[in-house]
């Protein structure tokens, strides 16, 4: 078991901020660099790149400072029972765990908006 304490909080929120920049670079074009609003395709707009952003930064810094100074213990029970087969621990705690949820954010969050994007013009 292990201690989660502000400081991996912060941490773990950096890390979250670099992936979603990574992300955006890598694998999108203008994400960030675009037209601010773009009035032919929201979704297309930076706007919409940076708010996401700051939604990362903004709930990690908000689940960090929740943190008790002295730290939380965490980790991960064994689930196992007639049928179902345990998951591994480390699994199991990106998943199961509200601590460890910012990481999961940059990727939800980038998914959702290339998804998005990449259907707008549909409904126009």
């Amino acid at each position: 078991m292990t201690t989660m304490t502000r400081q991996k909080g912060y941490l773990l929120t950096a890390i979250a901020t670099a992936l979603y920049a990574g992300l955006g670079i890598a694998f999108a074009d203008s994400y960030f660099t675009s037209k601010l609003w773009n009035s032919e395709a929201y979704s297309d707009s930076s706007l919409l790149s940076w708010a996401l952003l700051a939604a990362i930064v903004a709930g990690g810094l908000v689940q960090a400072s929740k943190i008790p100074a002295e730290g939380v213990p965490i980790g991960a029970a064994p689930t196992s029972g007639i049928g179902q087969v345990d998951d591994p621990a480390g699994w199991k705690l990106l998943l199961g765990n509200t601590y460890l949820a910012v990481i999961w954010m940059p990727i939800r969050f980038f998914v959702g908006h290339e998804w998005v994007a990449a259907g707008e013009h549909k409904i126009r």
